[in-house]
């Protein structure tokens, strides 16, 4: 997923985060608390890799083992944040000195019309029909797919509400009550979704 588009699917997603009652004091210049950042880290955000969301253009996915060394040159200088990259948990970290850890509640997906999902430009600007959804059982994420092919997930990748794409596509509302960790395959809009377990 390109810099901008990170950065502009977690500002709109940030309105739906609640934040922890108290900011974290974690330091500034040579003060700066490393052992604890790394144990918030660890403990709040899941996963192998992080989205480091800095500016427009400078915002990026990095290997969790990775991200002391990159934020390090922002703590107590910049404002950044770091999300997973579900986009359903972040540390806000203000260049005071100080973090706040947040997450997005999840609710039920068919009342949870703001959820984020995954889908491609050929769905979104080329209006290619879904044929392929699947519902990750690591961390619950949903995907929409077309039949188009494509080599590198990220220089194709969107991020849109649920609402919307169920607004372009009514039939995917057929789907909210699909489990994680199975997908949904048609070959044509008007077909019947076949369900099953991903292997």
């Amino acid at each position: 997923m390109a810099s901008r588009e990170m950065y502009n699917a977690t500002a709109h997603l940030s309105s739906l985060i609640t934040w922890d009652r108290d900011w974290i004091h974690f330091g500034t210049e040579n003060e700066i608390k490393l052992g604890l950042l790394e144990k918030l880290i660890e403990e709040h955000l899941s996963g192998n890799d992080l989205l480091f969301i800095h500016g427009r253009t400078t915002s990026r996915q990095i290997k969790k083992e990775e991200i002391i060394k990159t934020i390090r040159p922002f703590l107590g200088t910049d404002d950044f944040q770091l999300w997973t990259v579900t986009m359903d948990r972040v540390i806000r970290f203000n260049k005071i000195g100080v973090l706040h850890l947040g997450q997005r509640i999840k609710k039920d997906l068919e009342k949870s019309t703001d959820t984020a999902v995954f889908t491609t430009k050929f769905v979104l600007e080329d209006n290619k029909v879904v044929t392929y959804v699947t519902h990750e059982i690591e961390d619950g994420a949903w995907q929409f797919f077309s039949d188009d092919e494509f080599e590198e997930f990220e220089s194709v990748a969107r991020i849109i509400g649920l609402n919307e794409i169920m607004d372009k596509d009514p039939t995917l509302k057929q789907l909210v009550d699909m489990e994680p960790g199975h997908i949904a395959t048609r070959k044509h809009k008007e077909d019947k979704w076949t369900i099953k377990k991903k292997e």
